[in-house]
């Protein structure tokens, strides 16, 4: 991750929502590196996989902590959970920035009506979004106008 390459006048909080299982990193290694960048960090371990609707209770707490912070920025990193994509409503949406890791589902996406239903709600309901890729920012500029998006310049970042 790039956290630590923000300006040094910035307090970041790095909150991270674990599955139950198959994530990529664990919380103690997402631990270390906050660690030794001096970030904040918060861990939200899941009893059940994200699209599991048990978890709704525990969205809400997250969503709850997040404002209780009264942050200036809130990124979230969105992988089309539907309950999730529910809870992120009661956050602020101007100061809400939706990563979108894929504008359109891929044709062979898990559950692929929940994912479009839960990137709909947020498509509708928030106005700043990050894609990764110009090419996904390009999408989203044609299918849902007056969006603030943002892009990287260049695919690809070299590993510092």
């Amino acid at each position: 991750t790039l956290l630590h390459r923000f300006f040094s006048n910035c307090d970041i909080t790095y909150g991270v929502i674990f599955p139950d299982r198959n994530s990529n990193y664990t919380p103690q290694e997402i631990g270390v590196y906050c660690q030794e960048h001096n970030i904040s960090y918060m861990p939200f371990p899941l009893k059940y996989r994200f699209r599991d609707p048990r978890n709704f209770e525990a969205y809400y707490r997250i969503v709850s902590m997040i404002n209780a912070m009264k942050p200036d920025v809130v990124f979230v990193a969105n992988f089309d959970q539907l309950y999730l994509s529910l809870m992120l409503l009661l956050l602020d949406r101007n100061k809400t920035i939706i990563g979108l890791h894929d504008v359109e589902n891929h044709s062979n996406t898990a559950f692929g009506k929940l994912a479009t239903l839960a990137k709909t709600i947020l498509l509708k309901n928030f106005r700043n979004f990050l894609t990764y890729s110009l090419h996904q920012k390009e999408a989203l500029n044609a299918a849902h106008q007056g969006k603030n998006v943002a892009a990287p310049e260049r695919t690809g970042c070299a590993r510092q």
